[in-house]
């Protein structure tokens, strides 16, 4: 982050202060770039702070809430899983877009906080559709990279699964590639560690960023979600077929499931069967939705599960 004497302020401590305001930019879009400081940021770092602010008391004000989002197989339209996706509807902000509020939530040392309780919402959604006799269902907890820094992930996630009396097969971790680019060793041992306790690991949105199908074999997963940035390309599709088709054989061979994000239409729908990949999740057979609606398709999931066996 820059700023430039006089334009961006007349004394060092205004200077050093929108400079770090630009840098706090360049954080919240990725990182690893370079931006000079506006006027815009200045309004931009004051709704930071309000946000700041407002997160920290989401929990305590009961403005946070667990969507779930289905993993469909498409064969028989039974449901293989839930994503658990995290939602924020505050009093004076209305909704509050994700890609807003996890970066903050990062920033301040918040993000463990905001994790541990979507982890323990989702335990607890699970205790109570056993109770209800309903089949519990694998749901992916996000994690995030920042997350898997501390090493005592592991102890935690078994500390809430005892909890709420809820097997390890039910739960999984989803991770994002950026979890590992730096450090691709210590990651694959942290999430070895989650994994022997039973909890399977999914890779979110490979293909993006720093993807490399050289890194599959390195780490510990049961699950590759392939980004929808390659299926929004459908049907001018070009070289993504290829990609796919290379990521789908490589996955397969390490005995990795495989699915397919973002499909909305039935092209996209036609486009990944003909690829060979059964399991998709989109709009097309899912939106994210409160516990309340996901139940009944559940129990129709089972039905159609039962009836195909």
């Amino acid at each position: 982050g820059t700023s430039l004497y006089p334009n961006d302020g007349h004394s060092v401590e205004d200077l050093l202060k929108h400079a770090d305001t630009a840098m706090y930019s360049v954080k919240s879009n990725g990182r690893n770039g370079l931006q000079h400081f506006h006027e815009d940021m200045a309004r931009q770092s004051k709704h930071l702070l309000d946000l700041e602010s407002r997160l920290g008391r989401a929990i305590e004000n009961n403005e946070l809430e667990v969507y779930y989002q289905p993993k469909v197989n498409v064969t028989d339209q039974s449901i293989t899983g839930l994503e658990a996706l995290l939602r924020w509807k505050n009093p004076d902000l209305g909704n509050v877009s994700p890609a807003q509020f996890i970066p903050v939530a990062e920033e301040i040392g918040l993000i463990e906080n905001l994790e541990l309780w979507v982890l323990e919402q989702v335990c607890k959604q699970l205790n109570t559709w056993q109770k209800n006799a309903i089949e519990p269902i694998p749901i992916a907890v996000n994690v995030s990279p920042v997350r898997l820094r501390y090493r005592d992930l592991a102890n935690q996630v078994i500390t809430v699964l005892n909890h709420f009396q809820i097997s390890p097969q039910y739960l999984q971790l989803e991770i994002t590639e950026s979890a590992f680019i730096e450090d691709i060793e210590t990651v694959a041992e942290q999430l070895q560690q989650i994994r022997d306790t039973g909890v399977s690991i999914s890779l979110d949105d490979f293909g993006t960023g720093y993807s490399s199908l050289s890194y599959l074999p390195k780490l510990p997963l049961d699950e590759l979600k392939i980004d929808a940035s390659f299926i929004r390309k459908i049907p001018d599709c070009g070289i993504s077929d290829k990609i796919i088709k290379a990521i789908i054989a490589m996955a397969q061979s390490l005995e990795i499931d495989v699915v397919v994000e973002g499909v909305e239409t039935e092209l996209q729908l036609r486009y990944v069967r003909n690829l060979g990949c059964n399991i998709i999740q989109g709009y097309l057979t899912g939106k994210p939705a409160p516990a309340l609606v996901i139940e009944p398709l559940l129990q129709s999931s089972e039905k159609k599960a039962t009836a195909s066996a």
